[in-house]
This record gives C-alpha cells, sequence and structure tokens, in this order.
C-alpha cells in the first residue's frame, strides 16, 4: 500500500511539474523547455499524469480496505 501511495506521490509531482513547465515554455524560462523536451506529450497533457496518481490512491485505498476484510 504504501509503495502505490509513494508512485501516487511522485506522479502527482511530476503532473505539477509537467503544468508548470507548460505554463512556463511561453515565457521562455529554460528549464520549461528542457522538461518539456524529455516529457515530450506529458507537457502538453499534464492531466494523464493526474489520472494516474489518482488510479493509485485508488488501489491503494482498495488495498488497504482489503486488508481489513481479510
Amino acid at each position: 500500500m504504501r509503495l502505490l501511495l509513494l508512485l501516487a506521490v511522485m506522479l502527482g509531482a511530476c503532473a505539477y511539474l509537467t503544468h508548470t513547465a507548460s505554463q512556463q515554455l511561453w515565457n521562455g524560462t529554460p528549464w520549461a523547455h528542457q522538461v518539456c523536451s524529455v516529457a515530450g506529450p506529458f507537457c502538453k497533457n499534464p492531466e494523464w499524469l493526474a489520472y494516474g496518481a489518482g488510479g493509485f490512491v485508488v488501489l491503494a485505498l482498495v488495498s488497504f480496505v482489503a486488508s481489513y476484510r481479510a
């Protein structure tokens, strides 16, 4: 369960980073260009990473409830 929550936090942080980078890209910020060149389509669609983070949170909650039912 802890691994799932860790993955959710990491994906959430990546979603925040790519969202911020995509906004800063138009200002000519050098780090944003570097992030978006590595992130590829996630820079244009950071919500994909957020959906993945939400999925891991749901999986963590399901595994938490299932561990108490057993």
